[in-house]
């Protein structure tokens, strides 16, 4: 399955519950990633230019990360400001399997398709859509997604949220596309957050809105 060159795999951490198969994207020699999967991380591996994660290749590199930054105003509740930043330790060269990618300078509009794992995502979805799909749960930092009668989609996070921050890390299930990135018009305009399951109709894929975060 192809992996976009500007996407990266965080598969390990420590402690060993942080370990899951939550993506980023890469702009060198940083890193955006969804902060619910690795809010109790201290430390964390980065894997580049991996197509498939059960053998290891030529075009793959690790790195180790070397400083992480979480938004101070995360809420691990309603997932607004749902992002995190991750500054990659050592060097590295870039290769036809690994391209850091822009940043947008402006938001996604209603409408437009955007590429997510390197393939057609539905189309982006106006703020009063998402507000109807998840009432009172979409704050003005994320985005939605999705084709209203179902079909192809990303698979995020599903949460049954507690009180408690460790409850949140017990009940949300990563289902294997949480932190990857939404590219529109050629820049990274999203980062799969939350939702329900895979492609359901009437359910929409939730992203933070990365324009939000670039001064």
């Amino acid at each position: 399955e192809e992996n976009p060159r500007w996407q990266a795999t965080l598969p390990y951490s420590i402690p060993s519950v942080c370990q899951s198969p939550c993506g980023t994207k890469l702009f060198y020699p940083w890193l955006m990633a969804a902060l619910l999967c690795w809010q109790f991380c201290r430390h964390i591996q980065v894997r580049m230019g991996e197509y498939n994660a059960d053998v290891k290749e030529h075009s793959e590199l690790v790195r180790s990360a070397t400083l992480i930054i979480h938004h101070p105003r995360y809420d691990s509740r309603s997932l607004d400001n749902d992002i995190m930043l991750i500054k990659l330790a050592t060097t590295m060269d870039y290769s036809a399997d690994i391209q850091p990618t822009g940043l947008p300078s402006t938001r996604a509009k209603e409408g437009p398709k955007c590429l997510f794992q390197g393939e057609e995502t539905p189309p982006v979805l106006s703020n009063q859509k998402c507000q109807e799909a998840y009432p009172g749960q979409i704050t003005s930092n994320m985005i939605c997604v999705r084709f209203l009668d179902g079909g192809k989609d990303s698979c995020q996070v599903s949460i049954d949220v507690g009180t408690e921050p460790w409850l949140m890390l017990l009940n949300f299930s990563l289902q294997g596309d949480s932190g990857g990135p939404a590219v529109c018009i050629g820049k990274p305009q999203g980062i799969v957050s939350q939702g329900t399951e895979c492609a359901l109709k009437g359910h929409l894929s939730v992203y933070t809105k990365v324009c939000n975060y670039i001064d």
